[in-house]
């Protein structure tokens, strides 16, 4: 029998972490939208009691007690080893866990997201990336309700101030277990005039250096990167050397052009694209 050679290549992971309505879902879909064949999957499915059931023990989802770690675990493991699992899925609408829901296949590149992601030790090491999406209270509040009321088809049902806690407590000590930390605020009302920042922590990062003349802002510091106002496509195809024109949005704003950014960097990494002259590293 004849020499063989089998190239294994592991699912590449990217982590996102982050409070409810900060956009993480948005960005898994833009991930998408940009690398061909990517997953996505969000941990909500992975809650342990259904909404009833937290309303009876007082926990928000926050809350670790609220999340499935060992099925989580089992889970990411098989996926990074490019194995397919059959999941649960949380229905948003009703607040029911159906267990057994659908079978996962994954891609090259999946998306994790969700509340907890990196709270577990053990999981966290499964990412390639961990990037943790830090967004101002009155904006993030703007785009829950948003949501809530257009995808998930229910009001606001929980207490605001218990979630804050819980945020405050188990979500937010994540972002210093980042390798990317994407930060947005809203100078406007209704969530416009938005502003963003990419802090990268041990992460190598790399920016195009040219400017192009545009109603937009981007300003490269010791802390990291910092942008606004409106970013068009052909601004962006710019600062983006190597990405499919017709992928990247007609228009973008300051947080989904940091988003652009961050996935234009993994490619980076993956070695998907070659570094292109003119561009800038930043350490972290």
């Amino acid at each position: 029998m004849g020499d063989s050679c089998i190239e294994f290549r592991m699912t590449y992971i990217i982590g996102v972490a982050g409070n409810s309505g900060t956009g993480k879902t948005r960005f898994a879909e833009l991930v998408a939208q940009i690398i061909p064949g990517t997953t996505h999957i969000s941990l909500d499915d992975y809650h342990k009691y259904d909404r009833e059931q937290r309303k009876i023990l007082k926990i928000t989802p926050l809350n670790p007690r609220a999340n499935d770690f060992d099925l989580m675990y089992e889970h990411i493991s098989a996926i990074k080893r490019g194995e397919s699992v059959v999941k649960p899925v949380y229905d948003h609408s009703t607040g029911k866990i159906i267990k057994n829901a659908e079978k996962f296949v994954p891609g090259d590149v999946v998306v994790i997201e969700g509340l907890l992601p990196f709270y577990d030790p053990q999981i966290a090491k499964l990412f390639d990336v961990k990037i943790f999406f830090d967004v101002c209270k009155p904006l993030e509040l703007h785009w829950k309700i948003l949501r809530d009321k257009t995808k998930r088809h229910y009001e606001k049902q929980f207490d605001l101030r218990q979630r804050d806690r819980d945020f405050r407590k188990y979500v937010l000590p994540q972002r210093e277990k980042s390798d990317i930390v994407l930060h947005a605020c809203s100078t406007g009302r209704g969530g416009k005039n938005i502003r963003a920042s990419i802090i990268t922590q041990n992460w190598p990062f790399h920016i195009r250096a040219e400017y192009i003349p545009g109603r937009y802002s981007l300003e490269l510091s010791e802390k990291g990167i910092t942008l606004s106002g409106t970013f068009t496509r052909e601004v962006l195809a710019k600062i983006l050397p190597g990405l499919e024109k017709n992928n990247i949005p007609e228009r973008a704003n300051a947080f989904t052009a940091a988003q652009l950014l961050v996935i234009w960097n993994i490619l980076l990494k993956r070695g998907d694209l070659n570094e292109t002259t003119g561009c800038t590293g930043l350490d972290g």
